[in-house]
């Protein structure tokens, strides 16, 4: 993790709290950030560059830092969109942007840096808020059953919680209809399944028989 600030209470309890606050914002506060910082080193003369307001929390700016200044990661999106916004903002030719990019650039190598948090992981870490920290985007609110469980198990096959998922009696809490279309969010998303039913008067225009021994490669 690349931070700016060195006055974060730690180490941090893995809890909802810090999990939302250390999440990407969203665009607005990246142009309005970019913005300030464009405004701050054209008009600076000798006083000092600030990245923060005293006292203020910068939480929200770490990711910024990273995504919007560490050129080793993503050199020609950073430029690309650095050159087009300050351009605009400041009505300067390419030379004149490049250098003031570069300036940007070159202040905040001097100060960001590299710092290790114990982690402590509480019982509010689930599955819910371990999606928010890696920005997987799921509905845990989806109004069908069948949605529910495919949001479960999407994001556990993400997560590599679990490789297959074996589901059993399926048909007693879904009908036909939903069924196949499960399976066809399953094979769409390419997510191993595998269902047992108990009933064998129940048939589907997906089901497949195999003879399972201890090795079940021959599934896949």
């Amino acid at each position: 993790m690349k931070l700016i600030y060195n006055k974060l209470i730690h180490p941090i309890h893995w809890n909802q709290d810090t999990i939302l606050k250390l999440t990407i914002e969203n665009k607005a506060f990246y142009r309005k950030f970019l913005m300030e910082l464009t405004e701050q080193i054209k008009n600076k003369d000798e006083a000092p560059f600030k990245v923060m307001k005293e006292g203020e929390d910068v939480t929200a700016k770490l990711n910024v830092m990273v995504d919007l200044f560490h050129l080793e990661n993503t050199e020609v999106a950073i430029l690309n969109s650095l050159r087009t916004q300050l351009v605009k903002y400041l009505q300067a030719d390419y030379e004149k942007v490049t250098a003031l990019k570069q300036t940007i650039v070159e202040i905040f190598r001097e100060c960001y840096f590299d710092q290790e948090f114990d982690v402590f992981v509480g019982d509010e870490l689930n599955l819910r808020t371990f999606a928010k920290v890696l920005d997987i985007s799921v509905d845990f609110d989806a109004p069908t059953l069948v949605e529910r469980l495919v949001n479960y198990i999407e994001i556990s096959h993400r997560l590599e919680l679990y490789k297959v998922f074996m589901l059993v009696n399926l048909s007693l809490y879904l009908n036909k209809e939903e069924i196949k279309l499960f399976k066809k969010e399953m094979v769409q998303k390419k997510i191993p399944i595998i269902l047992l039913e108990f009933d064998h008067t129940h048939s589907s225009e997906w089901e497949t028989n195999f003879i399972v021994t201890e090795n079940l490669s021959e599934l896949f």
